[in-house]
């Protein structure tokens, strides 16, 4: 509010710096000529002065409000890929996995990017529409969480197994679980470069 008034000021000290040197410039002149300005002329640029101070401030605050969302969807999308990388290298360690906690980090990575999805929709449709259903971020970790934690019917699938309320993972369901996130974070990166480009 402070930056409009002073705006507003620095406006009406031109529009007054302007009259008085026509002022001066009039009475103190040593050139004889004779100024005449219409009250009408004079309120005309007035009102053409407070339009344009208008007009741009409107404009400025339009792309100040653009890039603050542009960040924000850019700075949510860096941390949905660092809870990921980490995500990586905590399966990778190996070991059993408390299932709750497993299902719990996965659960608030789908919340994170339904919220990314919500604000690319809000904002940037276009977007929005490339990467809807399953390619979309939400889908795609819904896909992630049934990986590590669907338990197919199969006896003789050890890919995954829950003991105790602990999920183990063999190498190769390892492997799949790591080319998921992958290709997750990749979709990331690319996500932040159009949003970035925007």
């Amino acid at each position: 509010m402070q930056h409009l008034v002073s705006k507003f000021i620095l406006s009406v000290l031109i529009m007054l710096g302007s009259f008085a040197l026509i002022v001066i410039i009039r009475y103190w002149s040593e050139i004889d000529f004779e100024f005449k300005i219409p009250v009408i002329e004079v309120i005309s640029l007035g009102i053409t002065i407070f339009l344009a101070w208008w007009v741009a401030n409107k404009i400025e605050k339009g792309r100040t409000e653009e890039r603050f969302e542009k960040q924000l969807i850019i700075d949510k999308l860096k941390d949905l890929d660092c809870c990921l990388k980490d995500f990586k290298q905590w399966i990778d360690v190996g070991g059993s996995f408390l299932s709750s906690l497993v299902v719990g980090k996965l659960t608030e990575y789908r919340g994170m990017a339904s919220s990314i999805s919500a604000a690319l929709a809000e904002n940037y449709k276009t977007i929005s529409k490339d990467y809807n259903g399953r390619k979309s971020l939400p889908g795609r970790l819904t896909v992630l969480k049934k990986m590590c934690t669907f338990i197919p019917c199969y006896p003789q699938d050890d890919e995954i197994v829950l003991v105790e309320d602990e999920y183990s993972y063999n190498s190769d369901r390892v492997d799949k679980i790591d080319k998921m996130i992958d290709m997750i974070r990749q979709e990331i990166f690319q996500l932040q470069l159009r949003v970035n480009k925007e």
